[in-house]
């Protein structure tokens, strides 16, 4: 329970005594407090970047465990699932980025349960590949286990999916390469992975296609998968048994590949979920023959590559490539072929008002919260929004992160977006105050990166990577947050909001962007110095960002003191939101980039 008691002094002491800050930065932060009260002591451990507003929170309520795994320091909460929860921390020493994934304490007596999360930590120690977060160590600390891993700035390959909706085979081709070198890999170290989907792949922002979980337990006991409602195998097990394969074939990892690069493609799962919570009954309905062939898309590859991924995707055994190193030596030749000098486009199309892109998007695959609007529905109509002044600061409790990857990561902090395996995002909840929209981790697995792009591919050629533009926004109200998501979604810039000032700092500080939209509407009196301070940030952090301040009609008059220049450019509400993004789009162009059209 929280302590409603709790003085500053109570929460520094309790800092120092569990080690989280030294004894002489708590009698610093305590002189330097404006006025000593409890408020203002966190508020100057954040600016300090002393502590996060997990760990503070954490404090506030009287918790005393949770806050180092291994000696390892936890920043703050990134995802949960069925069975493990996943933060963000730092190695020590070196303070090198880490996750560090959890066994959920309903499992700590469930010694299957621990068995299975050991062997996926056991697997990952073995696998040392680009191509493959890689697994640093697992222990146990105070009942709780654990394992760290690689932190991966970016996002899963669904949150990817749901923001570019499909991927010009071009751009693809390097990320489905490196896949298959790392599965060459693992499977020559003798590993199957056995949950290969579009969560358990995350895409850093360098492109660099990754893969998580491995080293599963193969369904021993139905009566468990109905137990534990673990859906992480089941695919496998009902195409074994399809196809007549044994359990842990390596030819089914060759498949779901296939599966994975089919919706890289096209943007569309190849295979429409059962309407049933019972993995059971879904393992027993799926039909695996009635996939439509990826030449036969209108997306489809060109029919070289489309033979390649209808071969993987075989559900007769002697028609399916027998190893990855067949796969992987058809995808290099084909690369080889076409040379890879062709440009890559961003989005083969821009979504239309009435459907475009969305028409064949199979929504019976995906959850609502799993795409841009709920099922069925289309791109609104309506005109654009007039972003008002805000009456005042909103009443209402910080939003939730929503994981629409960017974000969260980022989102998207958006977008995330991580490596593990998140089985339900019903329960996530992240930091108040941040809205990271589509990011790094998601339900299933989650995690949301600095924007400098490398050249992804690996063999045959050259590919020019999309340079995705980054947006930092602090935004108060809630449905202008949502508006701005949508607007620059679509526009195919990833965002990273926040209605926070504190919680703005501190993830700017971890993960400076080049662009920010900053609305000072609604924030109060310090909110054009909570401006100027994350304006000097950047600079501390030799950042030269280009920004659109937003300011509230009763702020107008501050106008005057904010001198503009090519990088800043301040506008008073009452705005039209194209008024916005046209001041977007114009910081873009000074910059060398531009949302796509």
């Amino acid at each position: 329970m929280p302590d409603t008691d709790l003085t500053a002094r109570d929460l520094l002491d309790n800092a120092v005594r569990l080690g989280l800050i030294t004894q002489s930065q708590a009698n610093a932060v305590l002189v330097d407090a404006p006025d000593g009260s409890l408020k203002s002591v966190e508020s100057l451990l954040s600016r300090r970047n002393l502590l996060t507003s997990w760990q503070l929170d954490r404090l506030r309520k009287g918790d005393s465990q949770g806050f180092f795994y291994g000696g390892h320091r936890v920043l703050f909460h990134i995802a949960e699932g069925t069975f493990a929860r996943v933060y963000r921390g730092v190695r020590q020493p070196g303070n090198q980025p880490i996750a560090i994934k959890v066994l959920r304490q309903r499992f700590v007596a469930d010694r299957g349960a621990i068995e299975r999360f050991r062997k996926e930590a056991e697997a990952g120690l073995k696998l040392i590949h680009p191509n493959i977060v890689q697994v640093y160590d697992y222990g146990e600390e105070q009942g709780r286990h654990y394992m760290t891993m690689e932190f991966v700035e970016g996002a899963n390959l669904r949150e990817f999916l749901r923001r570019r909706v499909r991927l010009p085979y071009q751009e693809a081709l390097p990320m489905m390469i490196g896949l298959a070198q790392g599965l060459k890999y693992s499977l020559e170290q003798g590993v199957t992975h056995r949950d290969l989907k579009a969560t358990n792949i995350l895409i850093s922002t360098n492109r660099q296609a990754k893969l998580v979980d491995f080293g599963l337990a193969e369904i021993e006991d139905e009566k468990k998968v109905e137990r534990t409602h673990s859906q992480r195998t089941v695919d496998y097990s009902a195409l074994e048994r399809t196809c007549g394969s044994p359990k842990g074939d390596p030819r089914s990892d060759i498949f779901f590949l296939g599966c994975v690069y089919y919706q890289m493609l096209t943007g569309q799962a190849p295979m429409s979920e059962v309407e049933s919570d019972d993995p059971i009954r879904k393992m027993m309905k799926r039909s695996f023959g009635a996939i439509t062939p990826i030449s036969e898309h209108r997306h489809a590859p060109p029919p070289e590559l489309a033979a390649i991924i209808e071969k993987m995707m075989k559900v007769d055994l002697k028609q399916r490539y027998q190893s990855m190193a067949e796969v992987l030596a058809d995808l290099e030749a084909f690369a080889a072929r076409i040379g890879g000098t062709a440009p890559v486009e961003t989005r083969t199309s821009k979504p239309s008002r009435t459907g475009g892109d969305f028409e064949d998007f199979d929504f019976d695959t995906l959850r609502p919260d799993q795409i841009f609007l709920p099922p069925g529905s289309n791109i609104p109509s309506d005109p654009e929004p007039e972003l008002q002044p805000q009456p005042g600061g909103l009443t209402s409790a910080p939003p939730m992160f929503l994981r629409s990857s960017t974000t969260e990561p980022s989102h998207s902090d958006a977008g995330s977006t991580g490596s593990f395996d998140i089985e339900d995002q019903s329960a996530l909840q992240d930091e108040p105050g941040m809205d990271q929209g589509p990011s790094l981790f998601d339900d299933d697995d989650d995690q949301d990166g600095p924007t400098h792009e490398e050249d992804p591919s690996s063999a045959g050629g050259e590919f020019v990577a999309f340079v995705q533009p980054e947006l930092f926004c602090v935004e108060r109200q809630e449905e202008v947050r949502e508006v701005f998501r949508k607007s620059f979604d679509k526009r195919g810039l990833r965002v990273f909001l926040f209605s926070d000032l504190d919680l703005a700092m501190e993830r700017y500080r971890e993960h400076p962007t080049d662009f920010i939209l900053f609305d000072a509407d609604g924030f109060g009196s310090g909110a054009i110095e909570s401006f100027r301070k994350l304006r000097n940030l950047a600079k501390q952090l030799g950042r030269k960002p280009r920004i659109v301040l937003l300011l509230g009609p009763k702020q107008a008059p501050l106008r005057s003191s904010i001198p503009e220049n090519d990088r800043l450019v301040v506008l008073v509400k009452p705005l039209k939101m194209k008024e916005i993004t046209q001041a977007v789009e114009d910081q873009l162009a000074r910059s060398g980039q531009s949302l796509s059209s």
